[in-house]
């Protein structure tokens, strides 16, 4: 994934860190940068601090070998042998400012021209909606490589918010001491971390006053699991935002401090208008109808690099399409239905596989589950539903468990939903951001027909 990259994106120069050179190291052969500027952890302590964390070899740090045909530099000394006057180069905020490589859930991964432009509108317009201010103090566990992670990072940083940093997100123990020790004002994660946290008993012991608020993005979060972190961190104090990368991310949030609604994704931001399309006519959605949600505003990318068959796809009469699809109820709050890729037809049905994880959430045995469509055999051009479901601790996988499930999935939905695969797994495979990655679960459960 690194070399299609650093390859797509013709880079010619690289910035990595000390320990994460040798993946660089790999690639080298593959792709066409010319130069590797490394630092390390240390580089901006303090000297006592460099001096003393190396010797007791506190501060991980890893050996930097000549790369055949490449230049290799430290970097501090390479920022010594600059000019001390600045390079000023002209530039529009129409200009790029980041490319954001998409996660490729349907290929190969895309680059996402973000510009000045959008990306200062969305930092003005989510800063402004969520009242966030300079004293604040953000956790969150968002990589730097996941558009949320940058822009959240890049946004708080303008402001002077303390942002602390998390080495692995996976670890639920780490966040909680980061809590008490750091005395977040607000938490931004998705859901799995959340999820994480929910179970660990040490979280529900923590000290949360400090923590405003908290925020999940990237995924939906059950209405169940949003009560149980409620019942933690103060009821109306959790929000739920949407967004992608070519926006920068922002499109939709529930207020701060206005009504909230479980669920929901919120309301378009200022200076955002969103639209629901039906998929299959390409009108306007009908009220209460599910439609694919457009949106159009300052913070939409202006295309994907070097793809103009992609950009065109995406960008329609000024409309950035996300292959998300929603419904928008009387108080013009969003629902978000499901993707548009992850509908599943069943002899002409559609079935929307969020409802179905819904459903299953408030099932008392279950901890996680994720629903699929996979190839019907027996009806060719219709699929089957699939789940994948994760039991909570100490609980058998076995035929009864599973016959449990699917009674109560019958008592709830209609019949043609129900799922006609059921298979127990230890963990659903996620992202590196904690991400359900359905396709994966899509392809595992093609074999179990």
């Amino acid at each position: 994934e690194m070399a299609h990259q650093l390859k797509d994106s013709g880079t010619k120069l690289v910035i990595t860190v000390d320990v994460l050179y040798s993946k660089i190291f790999e690639v080298a052969d593959k792709t066409p940068f010319s130069t590797v500027l490394v630092t390390e952890i240390a580089d901006f302590l303090p000297g006592a601090k460099r001096v003393l964390g190396k010797l007791l070899k506190k501060i991980p740090t890893a050996s930097v070998e000549p790369i055949k045909g490449k230049t290799v530099k430290r970097f501090l000394p390479a920022i010594n042998e600059m000019p001390d006057d600045p390079v000023m180069t002209p530039r529009t905020m129409d200009d790029t400012i980041f490319m954001m490589y998409t996660g490729g859930t349907t290929g190969p991964s895309k680059g996402a021209l973000l510009t000045q432009k959008s990306y200062m509108y969305n930092r003005h317009q989510i800063l402004t909606w969520l009242d966030i201010e300079p004293a604040d103090v953000a956790l969150s566990a968002f990589p730097l490589f996941h558009i949320a992670g940058l822009a959240l990072g890049g946004f708080t940083m303008t402001m002077g918010v303390t942002q602390i940093c998390v080495p692995n997100p996976r670890d639920s123990g780490f966040l909680i001491k980061c809590i008490k020790d750091h005395k977040p004002t607000f938490i931004v994660n998705v859901p799995t971390v959340f999820f994480e946290l929910l179970k660990n008993p040490e979280f529900k012991k923590a000290d949360l006053s400090s923590v405003k608020w908290c925020l999940s993005a990237a995924a939906p979060f059950p209405a169940a699991n949003i009560r149980d972190l409620e019942s933690l961190i103060g009821e109306g104090n959790f929000i739920e935002f949407y967004g992608m990368t070519e926006t920068s991310p922002g499109i939709c949030c529930n207020p701060r401090y206005n009504m909230k609604k479980p669920g929901s994704i919120g309301m378009p931001f200022s200076d955002t208008e969103v639209m629901l399309m039906d998929p299959e006519t390409g009108t306007s959605a009908e009220p209460g109808q599910p439609g694919e949600i457009l949106v159009r505003g300052f913070q939409v990318m202006k295309g994907y690099y070097n793809q103009p068959e992609e950009t065109a796809h995406a960008l329609r009469d000024g409309w950035m399409h996300t292959g998300d699809i929603a419904k928008m109820d009387d108080d013009g709050y969003f629902y978000i239905v499901d993707r548009l890729k992850d509908m599943v037809i069943v002899s002409g049905y559609k079935v929307f596989t969020k409802e179905l994880d819904d459903v299953l959430s408030k099932q008392p045995d279950v901890l996680m589950a994720a629903s699929v469509g996979i190839p019907d055999p027996e009806r060719p051009g219709s699929e089957r539903v699939a789940c994948a479901i994760v039991l909570r601790e100490g609980l058998e996988k076995n035929d009864i468990q599973k016959e449990k499930i699917l009674s109560y999935m019958k008592e709830n939905i209609a019949s043609y939903k129900v799922p006609k695969v059921v298979e127990f797994m230890d963990e659903l495979p996620t992202s590196g951001v904690g991400k359900i990655l359905k396709r994966e679960i899509k392809k595992m459960m093609s074999g179990k027909i």
